[in-house]
């Protein structure tokens, strides 16, 4: 069951703080693999010889994203590492059972980001990485920095600060038609609805490239008050980064550390820009840069910048060996792409390296979803399709997969023509 709103889930956590610092992150396309580079770049700050040299502790980290890949938990990591089973189990029974004596009525994800809300608190985390399940003015992970009736108790104790702060950081990937039952028929619906994760004095980053959506976007950030809003693209350079960022300080680098500082982060999508931008202004407004030299902050940034071309995210552009199944040693690559966004990002992954090749897709899909128009993106003449469904897709009893009957005929009709 999908039922947007916050009144449940504030319900769930009327009583437990949740005193970390969130990045937000939401958009329709990418904002997964945005929360997969800001943990590892966190990662590599805590390892770094900079945090050593100013005496900060490390930085200890959540992040949830969702849906799960293989196991529920796996939406959950401390510190990159995905939260112990038993841990998970502990805590996600206390709110079910939290969810029955109160008859609260939670959906399935509103106590999935419960259970990850109280297993950050629980671990003590500094920052909460946090993906949008859908939409995020009425998402449930939105109630970052929010409080209700529900909550007042805990409030009158601790102090808003204290009991549930600001997110440190938001930001809205790139926006697409998706989920339009739920979040509108336009881009224009759908940027409102997700700008809904805005906040008074936050910051913004922003990657929208229709004009539309951007328009959408700074109209929320001028309402809300945001503190600033900065637009990044795939050609987005770590130099553009330090002069936002940086402003009072011009750098002197070697030519070559010039050549880096120029180079696009990420040059085929902006992802890698937004969580560069995310974790240098966290850093920033937690004092981690203050009194460092610029040599050294500046070969941090750029060691910052070439992580998201290093970071395996699972099920995202994921080259996989299948030749102990198949006897084959043909390159496989396994990705989620579920709309007609991410498909055109897929199919130019796959075509940057098959050329002018055949490709064999095995595609399955959920009910809903516009399989015809994925194909009509992905599919070039000499390809081949492999129908298949999914099963029972474990805490999403909602989804549901297509019939491959439906897919196969969809891919025939573009092929033949009928």
């Amino acid at each position: 069951m999908i039922e947007l709103g916050l009144s449940r889930v504030h319900q769930l956590l009327a009583r437990t703080p949740l005193p970390w610092r969130a990045i937000h992150v939401a958009g329709t396309n990418g904002k997964g693999s945005v929360c997969a580079y800001v943990s590892a770049m966190l990662n590599h700050y805590n390892h770094s010889e900079v945090r050593r040299q100013t005496s900060h502790k490390v930085l200890r980290h959540g992040r949830f994203n969702s849906p799960h890949l293989v196991d529920r938990w796996d939406c959950i990591t401390l510190d990159g590492e995905t939260v112990d089973k038993n841990i998970f189990d502990a805590i996600e029974a206390r709110l079910i059972e939290r969810n029955r004596t109160q008859n609260i009525g939670a959906s399935e994800f509103e106590l999935l980001t419960a259970t990850a809300y109280e297993i950050f608190t629980q671990a003590r985390v500094d920052i909460g990485v946090i993906e949008v399940g859908m939409g995020g003015r009425l998402d449930a992970t939105n109630v970052i920095g929010q409080y209700s009736v529900h909550d007042d108790e805990a409030v009158s104790k601790l102090g808003m600060a204290q009991f549930r702060p600001s997110p440190i950081t938001t930001a809205i990937t790139s926006i697409a038609l998706d989920h339009q039952g739920f979040l509108g028929d336009t881009i224009q619906e759908i940027a409102r609805e997700k700008s809904g994760i805005m906040k008074k004095s936050v910051p913004v980053i922003a990657a929208a490239d229709d004009a539309n959506a951007i328009r959408e976007i700074e109209a929320r950030a001028r309402n809300v008050g945001v503190s600033e809003i900065v637009h990044v693209t795939a050609a987005t350079t770590p130099e553009d980064v330090w002069v936002q960022n940086e402003t009072d300080t011009a750098l002197d680098l070697a030519e070559e550390s010039k050549v880096s500082f120029r180079t696009p982060i990420q040059p085929h999508w902006p992802n890698g820009a937004i969580a560069l931008q995310l974790v240098w202004k966290t850093l920033r407004q937690l004092g981690r840069l203050d009194g460092l030299p610029d040599s050294a902050k500046a070969g941090l940034l750029l060691h910052l910048s070439t992580i998201p071309e290093q970071t395996l995210w699972p099920g995202r552009l994921q080259e996989i060996n299948l030749e102990c199944l198949t006897g084959c040693n043909q390159r496989v690559i396994l990705d989620g792409a579920h709309n007609a966004q991410s498909a055109q990002q897929l199919s130019s992954f796959v075509r940057s390296h098959a050329g002018d090749g055949k490709v064999q897709w095995v595609l399955a899909a959920s009910e809903g979803k516009d399989v015809q128009q994925i194909l009509e993106i992905l599919l070039r003449p000499g390809d081949t399709v492999t129908a298949v469904e999914f099963g029972p897709v474990e805490g999403m009893p909602w989804v549901k997969p297509k019939s491959a009957d439906a897919i196969a005929r969809a891919a025939s009709e573009l092929v033949l023509g009928t």
